[in-house]
């Protein structure tokens, strides 16, 4: 099965980033924000994206900073992938593209930064899905089991000085072993 194409990427101004979005049915009634996860792009909507377009709704895929097109303005803004942090961008975006209560839909870390933009401002979203993770999926407690534990390496591994280090020298090779 061969995916559409992400339409043209645009761009609008928050407080810290210069955010690449894509977008379907700009003249829509009812808008949805997509918010993808680590390590993926908004390409993670492309099933998604055109079948809420054509059920009515504005349909808008940031991408989420450190990714992509997305740049911060100053260069001396601290840089942390904190999903606080992305969480806030959630809301700016929201804000610069004057949206009224959007639906927020969020997959991996994008689950986590729409429920977070929720937490941050009640009543900023019609409606909120969290896909494929939920909170304390990650936890150190006593009732995970080894598999899953075996499942998050990475996460474990991107918080060492060789973690950073072999996404700042081999993005490509890192990023494959995550597909595979």
């Amino acid at each position: 099965m061969s995916l559409p194409a992400l339409p043209p990427a645009q761009f609008i101004d928050t407080p810290l980033l210069r955010v690449a979005y894509h977008e379907w049915n700009p003249g829509g009634d009812r808008a949805v924000v997509l918010v993808h996860g680590w390590p993926d792009s908004p390409r993670t909507w492309l099933q998604v994206a055109p079948v809420l377009a054509a059920a009515g709704f504005r349909v808008l895929a940031p991408t989420v900073r450190g990714f992509g097109e997305t740049t911060f303005r100053d260069a001396a803004t601290l840089r942390t992938g904190q999903l606080s942090a992305v969480g806030r961008d959630t809301l700016d975006f929201i804000d610069a593209m004057r949206l009224d209560k959007p639906a927020l839909v969020g997959h991996d870390w994008g689950a986590r930064a729409v429920a977070i933009a929720c937490g941050l401002r009640p009543g900023v979203a019609s409606h909120m899905a969290m896909l494929a993770v939920g909170y304390a999926t990650n936890s150190l407690g006593p009732d995970m089991s080894l598999e899953q534990a075996r499942s998050y390496w990475y996460h474990w591994f991107m918080a060492t000085p060789l973690g950073e280090q072999t996404l700042r020298q081999q993005p490509r090779a890192f990023a494959k072993i995550m597909w595979d």
